[in-house]
């Protein structure tokens, strides 16, 4: 700021001469004057942005650092911008530490506990009340615990094929064979073929379907037998080709019972010398065809429809065997949308159809097991009593009990016998149940009417014989009979 100083000069004037005086005293600053404007902007500044300073904390195991372990600090700048204190980056003479501190000496010990109670540790089989598929309990003074085993989980894909065997030594010579012409409409063999007799027994090769029987051959692809009757396309009850996706296959269709429009997806036969028990995986859970169609109604058989058609509607007849068997009765109900396959995929004891549409069962055999009872339901993977009595389709109705499994696909005693084709009943079709009896299944049937069974008695475990296992006492004729299943 610049100050101005004002000086003030005295001058007198006298006749006759002129007299110098000397400066006067400094006078008083005057008072401030206005702001300068302001000047120009300096240049900009050459610095670099500073760097961000970072700490890092991790674990510090026991050592040198910390006697007993702690954490350690590591501090040093960003140089690379990122966010990360890099090892780099740690500037060393930074580092602390911050430790745990000594083990306190042991505390005083507690007052024992009360004793505890003793436990009893038993297993439990398949079909138990509480475990459905089995498990253990565990039983003290304090009451009853259960660990239950888990449900049996889907079957896994198949393996890839493993190397080819050693081969074997040469076999003994073969028997000689005998083989004969089958004409169609033979039991065996509903489209003729060949039968071969050797001394071991007898087989044969059945020509396939007539194709000129098909009945919408040449018509465009339907899904299901319901399909080709919603669209015109029905011929009668008979054989005809689906097209649910890729090339189709040939499926028998009935067009006439409740209006029509059943997929068969099973035929089971007890008289055909093949054995589709309980544990029969082919047979009843296998995702594929089993048998062959042209023997839909000769031979145990599930169609390819079982697993691609779904419905809502379920048909069940009985029928003598062969191509041409009539039917005997039947009954249908409603269930939830589903292919019949998945049936068999569930839990123990699921109820698989909601109720009955109709049925026609005055001529039915009075213990068959299925169709007979009035408003039963049907029952999937019944499992009865911890000796794993075991039924693949049975009915609601029947009250159950150590070996007493009225239905399809049965097994007894598992737990006793183990599994397959030599456990105790293992058979296509069990008979009627007494509602009030326990294990009679060798006692002739009464008036209520106690069950009996078709089919061969397995290997574990005594046999009743075929007089009270087919004949029934003379009360009724022995009757072997096919049961046919279809969804719409």
């Amino acid at each position: 700021m610049t100050r101005f100083v004002r000086y003030g000069f005295l001058v007198l004037a006298a006749c006759g001469g002129v007299a110098s005086e000397p400066p006067g005293s400094q006078g008083p600053p005057g008072p401030e004057g206005p702001p300068g404007p302001q000047g120009p902007a300096g240049p900009p500044g050459t610095g670099s942005p500073g760097l961000d300073s970072l700490v890092k904390s991790s674990a510090e195991p026991a050592g040198a650092n910390c006697a007993t372990g702690g954490v350690r600090l590591e501090f040093g700048r960003d140089a690379d911008h990122d966010g990360v204190l890099a090892p780099g980056e740690i500037v060393a003479a930074l580092t602390r530490y911050v430790c745990h501190g000594t083990q306190g000496p042991a505390g005083a010990t507690g007052t024992q506990g009360p004793a505890g109670s003793s436990v009893a540790v038993a297993s439990l089989g398949p079909g138990d009340a509480q475990c459905a598929f089995g498990g253990v309990s565990f039983t003290s003074g304090a009451g009853t615990t259960f660990a239950c085993n888990g449900a049996p989980g889907l079957q896994g894909a198949v393996g890839g094929s493993g190397p080819s065997g050693a081969e074997g030594a040469p076999g003994a010579p073969g028997q000689s064979v005998a083989v004969d012409s089958v004409p169609p409409g033979d039991p065996n063999c509903p489209a003729g073929g060949s039968k071969f007799t050797a001394a071991n027994g007898t087989g044969f090769a059945c020509n396939g379907v007539d194709q000129s029987t098909v009945r919408n051959a040449g018509a465009a692809p339907s899904a299901s037998c319901a399909d080709i009757l919603a669209g015109g396309g029905s011929r009668g009850t008979g054989v005809y080709k689906i097209t649910p996706g890729g090339d189709g296959f040939l499926v028998h269709c009935d067009m006439t019972t409740l209006g029509g429009g059943w997929t068969l997806v099973m035929n089971v036969n007890p008289s055909d010398g093949n054995r589709v028990g309980f544990t029969n995986a082919k047979f009843w859970t296998d995702n594929a065809e089993y048998g062959d169609f042209a023997n839909h109604f000769t031979n145990d058989y599930k169609s390819p429809a079982a697993l691609i058609v779904a419905g809502r509607n379920i048909l069940v007849q009985i029928a003598q065997p062969g191509p041409t068997g009539a039917v005997i009765g039947w009954k249908a109900w409603t269930m939830q949308l589903r292919t019949f396959d998945t049936f068999f995929d569930s839990a123990p004891n699921i109820q698989q159809t909601d109720q009955v549409i109709d049925a026609d069962t005055a001529a039915v055999y009075p213990f068959e097991p299925l169709i007979k009872p009035v408003a039963a339901q049907l029952i999937s993977n019944r499992s009865i009593n911890p000796n794993a009595d075991r039924i693949r389709l049975g009915a609601s109705s029947y009250a159950t009990s150590d070996d007493n499994n009225p239905g399809l696909g049965t097994q007894m005693n598992e737990v006793i016998c183990g599994v397959g084709i030599n456990c105790y009943r293992y058979r296509d079709v069990e008979l009627r149940v007494s509602e009030t009896s326990t294990n009679t299944w060798c006692t002739p049937p009464t008036a209520e009417g106690q069950y009996k069974w078709v089919g061969t008695a397995g290997g574990c475990g005594a046999d009743c014989g075929p007089g009270a296992c087919f004949a029934i006492d003379g009360q009724y004729p022995a009757q072997i009979w096919t049961y046919r299943i279809y969804v719409r």
